[in-house]
């Protein structure tokens, strides 16, 4: 598609590979909106970004921990009842439960309402206590350091952690998957950590973000389902607010 001086290139089926060299060729048949025909044939070379490029975090990826399940157990806040808006905190909750037992049916509604907490956004102690009396395998990690985040990790565990958005860099792009894509209704919000990437030596945090309200990104996939986050800018957060993330243990 022509659009002005630059050109849109919808790939075939089977898509373009990563850091891909190709070539277009436009044909002297090609007429523009105002009738001007192309009067050459034209050669464009272009090549596709590296998988980590078009995620937006740089070039050159080389470390991947990725604690993912064979099932989906990604759980959106949406339509969770009268404080779906804030309920970050309990869908955080109940992707724990479903990482850990596949056949938990737990809704976010069921687990709020456990807490109702007059209308506030959960907190790290009421997320732990939800988590004991479900029977969870948790602990906390009170080592607040990229090296200890990333050994838990590394150990196939995942983080519960609470963040304060001022911390975590808004990015609102439709293709970039870097940093914290909405607006949060209130001081803090919960998330899970359950990967790492290490990229042009930075590293950065595989996100389950429960905000979603039906936003996706260019490729068709949902917001808030394996974003990132800078790992100093989650830190920051931890350390300024004190907040120790939980580990869910595999």
């Amino acid at each position: 598609m022509i659009d002005g001086s630059s050109v849109t290139i919808l790939p075939w089926d089977t898509g373009y590979d990563y850091e891909g060299n190709y070539k277009l060729i436009i044909g002297d048949n090609i007429e523009s909106d105002d009738g001007i025909k192309i009067k050459y044939t034209s050669t464009m070379p272009f090549t596709i970004k590296s998988k980590s490029a078009s995620l937006g975090l740089g070039k050159t990826e080389t470390e991947y921990v990725n604690n993912e399940k064979s099932y989906d157990w990604y759980i959106n806040q949406d339509n969770t009842g009268k404080y779906s808006s804030i309920n970050s905190g309990p869908a955080a909750v109940a992707m724990a439960i479903k990482w850990t037992t596949p056949s938990s049916d737990k809704s976010v509604a069921d687990i709020r309402d456990a807490y109702e907490n007059s209308g506030t956004a959960w907190n790290i102690s009421t997320i732990t206590s939800y988590l004991k009396s479900a029977n969870i395998n948790y602990s906390s990690c009170d080592d607040i350091s990229e090296d200890s985040l990333k050994t838990q990790l590394k150990n196939g565990n995942i983080l519960i952690v609470n963040l304060n958005p001022q911390y975590i860099n808004y990015n609102n792009s439709s293709e970039s998957k870097l940093g914290r894509f909405h607006v949060v209704d209130g001081n803090t919000y919960t998330v899970i950590i359950k990967g790492y990437k290490v990229v042009d030596n930075n590293t950065y945090f595989e996100i389950y973000d429960p905000f979603y309200n039906n936003i996706e990104y260019s490729d068709g996939s949902p917001r808030g389902k394996n974003d990132y986050y800078s790992a100093n800018e989650v830190l920051n957060s931890l350390k300024a607010e004190s907040v120790y993330p939980i580990v869910i243990n595999k």
